[in-house]
């Protein structure tokens, strides 16, 4: 399948995960939770607010490599697909509320693999780019 196809695809998922995450953070304004029943607040911090956070993240970087070319993309997969697996199992290893195995809760460790993760990605996109172009004057000028 085509690497914009493929981005495209997976920016879709993004919005989707975006919008389970909204709904997720809000239980008690959409009627998942009764008032004969208690309503479940760790729905919105446990679930919810990682969903909405990893989804705008990601969302951002497959903008962007939609609009850039195929070895790019390429070059940036080989990283997220170690990373973002890795990212999911710590944000969800992390408590809903800081304490347990990991001094910080969930949307802190969202926060931070996000940060890395974005800044990770630009820099290989802009490396990666840089390198492109300067190749391909290289080539033009011999």
């Amino acid at each position: 399948m085509e690497h914009k196809k493929i981005v495209s695809l997976a920016l879709l998922v993004c919005t989707l995960f975006f919008f389970v995450g909204v709904i997720l953070s809000i239980p008690e304004k959409i009627g998942l939770c009764s008032q004969d029943i208690e309503c479940i607040d760790k729905l919105g911090s446990s679930y919810g607010e990682p969903f909405v956070l990893s989804s705008l993240c990601l969302g951002l970087i497959f903008l962007i490599l939609r609009f850039l070319p195929k070895e790019i993309f390429k070059t940036w997969l080989f990283f997220a697909t170690w990373y973002i697996p890795v990212a999911a199992a710590l944000t969800f290893l992390a408590p809903a509320t800081s304490g347990g195995l990991f001094p910080i809760d969930k949307e802190v460790a969202v926060l931070m693999l996000g940060g890395i993760y974005l800044a990770v990605s630009i820099l290989i996109i802009v490396i990666r780019l840089l390198f492109l172009k300067f190749y391909s004057r290289k080539k033009v000028i011999r």
